[in-house]
């Protein structure tokens, strides 16, 4: 599809290769942002030029004060990227293949960034929204847009303590469909850039990752080989990948899945998924048919160099060795999860009777919780327990309007200059750094309480846009808390 068809199409958006509108915070001075692991004090982002495995190209960066960053690089389709160390990881992006074409249609394709627009919806001391918006596409000089106008967009709120939340919203197209029925729809994959120079001994723990749920059950997965193989494609399938549903059929029932991956003298990265329909819609697992999404577990630690900094033209990927690690950045992945599989993903047989209506509806919103572990093994599955199972709120200022796990916020409208409330961690569960939204507030900077108390400077955040109001603490909640955010009486005004 070309440029003024996509327009026609209703997604002139996601055409413009820009970096978006300015940011609304004052931006670092300078093209070149700090390196990740330079610590400060505050939520910060800029736009410019990022140097990384011998590229230079425009960059999307934010800071929260931590050693690690978000990166949206020009290289890497702006894909956002947790930078630890120089070790980039992913959650990944909306995927898909046709029955009738050998492309592989994802925006990483999208090398010449046609389609794929990266900007700072919000920046505040409480928080920064990253907003990326992408199309589906293949490798070729003239690319095509699966069934015309497949597209997504995605919205990633980060918090001073640099837990995220991944709300991704995917559009499957309603146009020509000449690369064949989708085999699946897949949202999520931890997947990982190596920079030039690096080793994977270096790097990536043979221990793998690791699986859980809240309640603590696990699954240690291990690779099968801490060498990468330079022959994936011919490799039997039990030793490229696996279900975790087959390999440990405990998992079939857990209520979520933690996926926590393993880095050599580095932090480590998470993801959290929900194993239910208003936070992961998915279809029962293709292997099993079981009422879960299906983890796929990759076998070896595969290398990869179509991506990033690849411009050729290719099907589904190009593999790598650890030699092309001293030349270039590679890519490999510990896990794909898969929301989304046709019987036909694992027939090739472009006739397999398909049902038009068996693809996600177009705005299909999937939520998933990220960010890295600084230490201590429990706390994905605390956070997990705190995001996925909010606690109760008794209002006596302001009206509640209801949690929402898209911001990791408990959502309120103001009545006047003053919010009040009581929080109580549902059974069981502590309530890790709440996140307090109020809307139509115009009543200046608050002063903020908690159980009667200002908080520190560095346990407490606001952000006010002139009608929204964001309040970020860091506080782990046992019991019962009340919270005050009061403005000033005599100040109220529409913007």
């Amino acid at each position: 599809m070309n440029r003024r068809k996509l327009l026609q199409s209703g997604f002139a958006g996601l055409a413009l290769p820009t970096l978006g509108r300015a940011l609304e915070q004052p931006a670092k001075s300078g093209t070149q942002p700090n390196k990740a692991g330079e610590s400060h004090t505050g939520m910060r982002a800029y736009v410019g030029d990022l140097a990384y495995s011998g590229s230079t190209a425009p960059a999307l960066v934010v800071e929260p004060g931590l050693p690690w960053r978000l990166v949206c690089w020009a290289e890497a389709q702006y894909v956002p990227y947790w930078d630890i160390d120089g070790v980039w990881v992913t959650t990944e992006w909306f995927e898909t293949l046709g029955t009738k074409s050998p492309y592989d249609y994802e925006p990483i394709s999208d090398k010449p960034l046609r389609y794929t627009h990266v900007e700072l919806a919000e920046i505040g001391p409480a928080r920064a929204v990253v907003h990326w918006r992408y199309a589906l596409c293949d490798t070729r000089p003239e690319p095509r847009v699966f069934h015309d106008n497949t597209t997504a967009e995605e919205f990633h709120t980060i918090y001073p303590d640099g837990i995220t939340v991944r709300k991704l919203v995917g559009y499957p197209g309603n146009g020509n469909p000449v690369e064949g029925p989708p085999k699946m729809w897949e949202v999520g994959e931890m997947l990982l850039i190596l920079p030039q120079g690096s080793r994977l001994e270096d790097d990536l723990d043979p221990s793998g990752m690791t699986i859980s749920n809240i309640a603590g059950d696990a699954y240690r997965h291990r690779f099968l080989k801490t060498v990468a193989d330079s022959n994936v494609f011919g490799l039997p399938a039990d030793q490229l990948i696996r279900s975790l549903c087959t390999v440990y059929p405990a998992s079939r029932t857990w209520s979520e899945y933690i996926y926590v991956g393993s880095l050599k003298n580095r932090p480590s990265p998470f993801m959290v998924v929900a194993n239910n329909q208003e936070f992961f819609p998915h279809l029962h697992c293709l292997t099993c048919g079981g009422d879960h999404p299906e983890s796929l577990l990759w076998m070896q630690p595969f290398l990869w160099k179509h991506y990033p900094q690849f411009h050729g033209e290719y099907h589904i990927g190009v593999e790598a060795t650890e030699a092309d690690l001293q030349t270039r950045s590679v890519s490999t992945s510990y896990v794909t999860v898969e929301p989304w599989m046709h019987p036909s993903f694992r027939r090739n047989d472009p006739n397999f009777p398909f049902d038009p209506k068996w693809n996600p509806p177009r705005g299909t919103t999937w939520l998933m919780l990220q960010g890295v572990n600084p230490g201590d093994e429990n706390y994905p599955r605390r956070l997990a327990a705190a995001w996925l199972h909010p606690g109760g709120v008794k209002a006596t200022a302001g009206r509640y309007l209801g949690y929402v796990p898209a911001e990791r916020a408990y959502r309120f409208a103001a009545a006047d200059y003053r919010i009040d409330f009581e929080l109580t961690p549902a059974a069981g569960y502590t309530q890790i750094n709440p996140v307090v939204v109020v809307e139509d507030w115009h009543h200046g900077n608050p002063r903020v309480t908690l159980d009667g108390h200002e908080p520190k400077a560095e346990d407490v955040a606001v952000s006010w846009t002139g009608t929204r109001l964001v309040v970020w603490f860091r506080r782990e909640l046992t019991a019962t808390a009340r919270f005050t955010i009061e403005g000033w009486p005599g100040l109220s005004w529409m913007p």
